[in-house]
């Protein structure tokens, strides 16, 4: 594989297959397990949800990854789209949770032409990365349990460590945003895990991993001056965990950004006494003080005019 795995650390190879399976009989479209699921396959007449990455083969540039959009990627199995075929027929051949490796040749992908706007040369063959979750039919779902969602979060976490090690904000940002989607997001304390599908200390630390992709979220977003969506990320954390040091800090200097000089001075002077040793929170207030002294002598100037 010359890209790097989106959904393992490095393939297991004693679970992973050695040898691809042709699924057509004219190797136009080419399987290999990276990891075994456990589950069923889907029907026929499914909307597959899953997660991929694609890029030209052999060892071309990636073109598309799914975590680019919020949600599952919703595949319908039923052959409805040509550009994607080899995909479908992928898909079908999947089990609930495997991590498969797909090369298709053009006609099972993007055709004699390729497709410009993707960056798919003119009858080039594209590989997937592919991680089924689970899927859709009329009047059944079959979704990915708690504990595999959870260890789902926790990849997308470290995923997005590595993409901010590389300085690629934007990227890290939706990763760590998906993995709380995935969690629950807002709606975290009424989802499964409260509900006991997941044992007591496994819920309390799904929780802490939550919060902990809220705030990865804001810090991605002041790096990129979103300062609404920053302070947007740390409300969510704030709600369940008032007293918490990162989030106050973080939504304290959006709030410093966005002219809420009051907001941001309570935040930081929250967070200066629960973290009195910390010097960027020391800044930030100091920061915030003189921003909250220039309104005041702002508004005094226009005041006395």
């Amino acid at each position: 594989m010359s890209q790097a795995s989106l959904f393992l650390d490095e393939p297991d190879a004693a679970s992973a297959s050695s040898e691809f399976v042709d699924l057509t009989g004219d190797g136009g479209v080419l399987k290999r397990t990276l990891f075994p699921g456990t589950g069923a396959a889907p029907p026929a007449d499914a909307v597959a949800l899953l997660h991929l990455q694609s890029a030209v083969h052999p060892g071309g540039a990636p073109l598309h990854c799914s975590l680019d959009t919020a949600g599952w990627y919703r595949l319908d199995l039923r052959g409805a789209r040509a550009d994607v075929r080899g995909l479908e027929l992928g898909a079908a051949a999947m089990r609930k949770g495997e991590v498969a490796e797909l090369v298709c040749a053009a006609p099972y992908a993007f055709g004699a032409a390729g497709d410009a706007d993707l960056g798919v040369p003119p009858g080039a063959a594209v590989r997937f990365e592919v991680r089924l979750f689970g899927w859709e039919t009329t009047g059944r779902r079959e979704l990915p349990g708690a504990a595999e969602l959870v260890a789902w979060a926790q990849r997308l976490k470290a995923v997005g460590a590595e993409r901010c090690a590389a300085g690629r904000w934007a990227d890290a940002r939706r990763l760590y945003a998906e993995g709380a989607r995935v969690l629950g997001d807002a709606d975290f304390d009424k989802s499964a895990y409260a509900a006991g599908r997941l044992a007591p200390a496994a819920r309390d630390d799904a929780a802490d991993l939550a919060l902990a992709l809220w705030r990865n979220e804001a810090l991605c977003c002041l790096k990129l001056d979103e300062w609404r969506e920053a302070e947007a990320a740390c409300s969510r954390v704030l709600d369940r965990r008032t007293h918490d040091a990162k989030a106050l800090y973080r939504r304290g200097v959006a709030r410093t950004r966005l002219g809420d000089v009051d907001g941001a001075l309570a935040d930081l002077r929250a967070a200066s006494e629960l973290e009195p040793d910390d010097r960027s929170i020391r800044d930030a207030l100091g920061q915030c003080r003189a921003a909250a002294a220039e309104a005041g002598a702002g508004l005094a100037l226009r005041l006395g005019g």
